[in-house]
Order: structure tokens, then sequence, then C-alpha cells
């Protein structure tokens, strides 16, 4: 298995056909479900974590080649957090006025929506230039932050829409609250 890197997140691994052979498949024989071909895809993830370990999911592409088959490696790089919009999850209404209280000291709020749950509350924040470090600090301290827009989205599905687009500065009183937040569609 010769593998070659061809940019930053792509590689290129030769298998040839007696390598194939030796795992029990050819090109024909390579689909997934097939256990020959799951060992032989497992032994593949691990050359490519050894190559390079800061990715979270990759796509193979088999193509056949003289001699044997061509593997090309695209990684999939995890963004960064503050590259992502967050949901806080927030247990009770002090530690959410809490949080929006020291998040009003830590500079201009992101833009933000409110969420009702059975269990307490979801803060979303919008991954926008004004969600900074100590932002995300707070929210660790007073919820439990989790990010992507997979969280954005089950807050919207599950919960009750409380404030939309405003929720930190309803929350200091900075801009009164919604007349009817039941109202706003979500």
């Amino acid at each position: 298995m010769k593998v070659e890197r061809i940019r930053e997140d792509g590689l290129r691994i030769w298998l040839s056909d007696e390598e194939m052979a030796g795992w029990g498949v050819t090109y024909d024989t390579l689909r997934r479900g097939n256990p020959r071909t799951d060992r032989l895809i497992r032994q593949i993830l691990r050359r490519v974590r050894q190559e390079s370990e800061d990715w979270e999911s990759c796509l193979l592409e088999a193509i056949p080649v003289e001699g044997g088959c061509l593997v090309l490696v695209s990684l999939v790089r995890p963004r960064e957090p503050e590259e992502q919009p967050m949901a806080c999850r927030v247990g009770d209404e002090e530690s959410l006025f809490q949080l929006a209280s020291q998040m009003e000291m830590a500079g201009p709020f992101p833009p933000s929506s409110l969420y009702g749950m059975p269990w307490g509350y979801i803060l979303t924040l919008s991954a926008h230039p004004s969600l900074t470090a100590e932002h995300r600090r707070l929210a660790e301290e007073y919820g439990h932050p989790v990010y992507g827009a997979g969280a954005l989205a089950a807050a919207r599905e599950y919960g009750c829409l409380l404030a939309e687009g405003n929720a930190l500065e309803q929350l200091t009183g900075r801009v009164p609250p919604s007349p009817d937040p039941q109202a706003i569609p979500h």
C-alpha cells in the first residue's frame, strides 16, 4: 500500500493486484458489507490516520487502474467552534439571567434566540464576529454549550420559541420583550 499526499486534505493510496488478492478482494468485489472489503477499509483508515490525525470523516473513492486500484481519500476536517453556531442548555431561570448579565459585560451581544424546554432553556447564539471566546467561556460556566447547526435545529424543532434574534438584549432589559412570544413563527 503506497500512500501519497496530494493536497492538505487529500491522499492517494495505491493498492496492487497482489495486495488486493492478499486481502481477498478485487476491484469488482469492493463494496460495503463485504467482510473482506470492510477489513481492507479499516486498514486503509489506519494508514490515513497515520498520515493525518486532524479529520472527523473522509470520503474514499476507488478507481480501477492497470495493476491494481487507486483509492482517493478526501479528508473532512472539523470546524473550529468559533465558526459554528452554539446552543447553550441552561437548567433554570437564575442561571439564564446570570449568563445574560455576564455576557453583557463581555462585549456586544451576538444574535441570540431563546427556547423553552421541559427541563429548562436553550439559548442559541449565532456564529457571528461578536461571539467571542469570553462568551463561549461564560456559556460553559453557566450552561452546557453544544456547537453546530444540528443543535440549533433541535432547539427549533423541540423547543418553544420565547425570544428571537435579540434574546440576550431582552433578558438584560436593553430592549422590551416581544409583545407575544408565542406569535413569533419558528
